[in-house]
């Protein structure tokens, strides 16, 4: 029998800034209006848990009876990093979002998102969830609803390729039909951030000094820790009735290649907090004359955990890395770490 092979590179994917009213609620397919890209295959992964009565007694071996009592579903994408997925990724997996205008006259576009981790007992425990809809093949075209940003990934290295974006989304379980219609592709893709523009700088707090030049590759992740489990309940049926997170933890790693005098050992050596602070600016927002997009990330309190000796390409290079335990609030900047991401996007987290 005759049929249509149906490439990778034909999938569709549309996502939201808005967060929805509530679970269940799926966002309006206009909602749902901002069109990705992806550098992976990824697909969404639905799977189900069943009640079997395989291993009862019953006078015979086989199962004859099999129930469906849980679903799951997850996401996850991988992307070159442009300054609307960066909000994105921040925005529904730390919860805290403030959005300004720097210049509203002569940068009319361009608003500037300060996002933070939320404070319970003050904040909700709950995360947002979103929908996101996509097209896998030409017949399978599905909203994913109830999607919850469970990590996300950072990623650079010594090169002039784009930044490196991994967000691993987990949903209720819930699918139904797919947008009528996806927005068209932004082109040209003016707000990609690239490496080659990255400032990565170390320091004392609020004065941390460029080695950008001495940077081979670096990592940050962001987690939730949420009990997936916990998410089920009494009444809640096939799907996750609830998104509560656990500890938010972030780990960084750096490769720093050494110098002549020594800077890294010393840091690792001693005991005193210092900043570790990301920026990255791209093209100016459109119709703007001073404004770029752009990507900036403090740690304002942060303590190496882990330093060890490398090799690469024959030169000597520092292995750093900053667990948990090496992310601490800082003495002016008290939260310990703070996006502050500007792009065109005005709000994200909004209901409507």
């Amino acid at each position: 029998m005759a049929f249509e092979l149906q490439r990778i590179r034909d999938r569709k994917l549309a996502l939201s800034s808005r967060k929805q009213t509530a679970i269940g609620t799926a966002l309006a397919d206009a909602l749902i209006d901002e069109r990705g890209r992806q550098t992976d295959t990824a697909a969404r992964a639905i799977t189900k848990e069943f009640r079997s009565d395989l291993d009862q007694i019953k006078g015979d071996e086989f199962a004859s009876d099999l129930q469906e009592r849980r679903r799951d579903l997850r996401f996850t994408l991988a992307a070159d990093l442009n300054s609307w997925l960066a909000a994105f990724a921040a925005a529904f997996c730390l919860g805290k979002v403030t959005t300004t205008q720097p210049d509203s006259i002569n940068d009319p576009n361009a608003y500037e998102h300060t996002i933070i981790p939320t404070t319970p007992p003050t904040d909700s425990v709950l995360l947002p969830v979103t929908t996101l809809s996509q097209q896998v093949s030409a017949d399978i075209n599905e909203k994913l609803v109830d999607m919850a940003v469970r990590s996300m990934t950072l990623s650079g290295a010594n090169s002039s390729a784009a930044l490196g974006l991994s967000i691993e989304m987990i949903g209720s379980g819930r699918a139904e039909a797919g947008v009528a219609s996806y927005p068209a592709l932004a082109s040209p893709e003016i707000g990609l951030l690239f490496n080659s523009d990255m400032v990565i700088s170390l320091g004392d707090e609020g004065a941390p000094v460029d080695i950008s030049d001495r940077i081979q590759d670096w990592g940050v992740t962001l987690t939730n820790n949420f009990d997936e489990n916990l998410a089920y309940y009494p009444g809640s049926g096939l799907y996750r009735g609830r998104f509560a997170h656990g500890d938010r933890r972030l780990n960084a790693s750096l490769g720093v290649f050494f110098k002549d005098v020594d800077d890294i050992k010393t840091l690792f050596d001693g005991t005193a907090k210092k900043e570790l602070k990301f920026k990255v600016e791209g093209l100016l927002t459109t119709g703007g004359v001073a404004i770029k997009h752009s990507l900036e990330l403090r740690l304002p309190g942060i303590r190496m955990t882990a330093v060890e000796p490398a090799d690469e390409s024959g030169f000597g290079l520092w292995r750093i890395e900053i667990g948990p335990e090496g992310v601490m609030r800082g003495d002016t900047l008290t939260e310990p770490f703070q996006f502050k991401i500007i792009n065109e996007e005005a709000t994200f987290l909004a209901t409507i």
